[in-house]
């Protein structure tokens, strides 16, 4: 592709990842299929990655690689951020239909020590806060550790737990370290105890007549991972939260957290390092997770938006990302300069982007880079539709100024 342009076209990377959607009406499928004019791959449907990470680089109209494109012209691609070689941030659509593992992320300083021991299993140095703003109706996710009280009131509602949860019922000191040692106990038990306590508490929620959401997801996980794994009792110690589109949920470093099912917009710092800890196949990471973790209890962070009209920016207390959500009119919005470099990706309706001297039609489910050295430049850009166009857009976490 030609170097210096305004607007660099770009077709995400696709995840299938068992645990992703096979619905062929969802939030992905409808993407994939406005990219493609009709035809998909079959499912399963869990992420698609816009961005310049070289486990899941978008492409160019030509077929090269975006990050190859910018190592051709980082100045003008990156502007600031020419000397990190790369984006700060990384934007996906995210949709399961069965709960992601359990898992947290690490800050700066412990990115680079789980990179330099296992480069294998932690390949970026970068930390990896998130956010995940939800897409459609159904988003449900686990995070964050409950208020100290409602656990025991778990304790107390299945007395099987308080075999494998040991000081947490009496406990009235410090509830965080009451906490590590009760969470490190379990995820330290041989199998065969976690298999034995988890098939008499599925027994009894089983024959129950009334289960709560917290019971039906844990027979839920045992179902799809069996008996021996620790990460089923987290249902009964992380905060079960249920979002409405636009809704947002901020993961910042430490914090354990699993998404459950349904789609979102998720944007984090360009890094993919995951300690996880459950509910997964994959890599375990029992001692990194254990120590790491903050175990602040009580709800999530989530992040307000911040309303411009019909413009929503969702601004997390990072330097790596914003997102912006919009719908967009006749009237026009126009970018402003530090937000660059930015990705722009039309969920629905065509839009109308414009420079001084160029104009480029973003097409429903198609996406597009801007780049800083057009962006902080001239007239900068505009984008309008003649009808109604939704668009997300990424970009550096730097305050905007509209």
């Amino acid at each position: 592709m030609n170097t210096g342009s305004a607007f660099y076209p770009i077709f995400p990377a696709l995840k299938d990842y068992a645990w992703g959607s096979q619905d062929p009406e969802g939030a992905i499928a409808d993407l994939l299929r406005k990219n493609t004019g009709g035809e998909i791959p079959p499912g399963p449907y869990a992420e698609l990655w816009y961005g310049d990470h070289p486990s899941g680089c978008s492409l160019l109209p030509d077929g090269s690689a975006l990050n190859e494109q910018i190592a051709r012209e980082p100045e003008h691609i990156l502007g600031p951020f020419a000397k990190q070689g790369k984006l700060p941030y990384l934007l996906k659509i995210l949709e399961s239909q069965s709960p992601l593992s359990i898992q947290a992320h690490p800050d700066r300083e412990l990115a680079r020590t789980l990179h330099d021991r296992d480069p294998e299993h932690y390949p970026d140095s970068n930390h990896k806060p998130e956010i995940a703003i939800c897409l459609r109706p159904g988003f449900t996710a686990m995070a964050g550790f409950q208020e100290l009280s409602r656990i025991q009131q778990n304790l107390t509602r299945h007395p099987e737990l308080q075999e494998i949860l040991p000081g947490l019922l009496e406990s009235n000191g410090n509830a965080r370290q009451a906490l590590k040692q009760a969470f490190e106990f379990l995820y330290r038990l041989p199998g065969h105890k976690i298999e034995e306590i988890a098939r008499k508490l599925h027994s009894r929620i089983e024959a129950s007549s009334q289960k709560d959401p917290s019971d039906s997801y844990f027979l839920r996980f045992c179902q799809l991972y069996g008996f021996q794994d620790p990460g089923l009792f987290s249902i009964f110690l992380l905060n079960l939260l249920q979002f409405h589109p636009g809704q947002s949920l901020f993961m910042g470093a430490r914090e354990p957290h699993a998404y459950l099912q349904g789609a979102i917009i998720e944007c984090m710092a360009c890094s993919d390092n995951v300690v996880r800890g459950g509910l997964t196949p994959k890599f375990v990471d029992v001692d990194t997770l254990v120590d790491m973790l903050h175990y602040r209890m009580g709800p999530p962070d989530t992040i307000e938006p911040r309303n411009q009209g019909k413009i929503r920016i969702y601004q997390p207390p990072v330097e790596d990302f914003q997102v912006w959500t919009m719908e967009t009119g006749a009237e026009g919005v126009t970018l402003p300069r530090n937000l660059f470099p930015v990705i722009a990706l039309s969920l629905s309706g065509t839009a109308r982007i414009q420079t001084e001297n160029e104009v480029f039609e973003l097409l429903p489910g198609r996406s597009v880079l801007l780049p800083a050295g057009s962006g902080n430049t001239g007239g900068g850009y505009s984008i309008s539709s003649e009808q109604k166009a939704d668009l997300v857009l990424a970009g550096p976490g730097q305050p905007t100024n509209l």
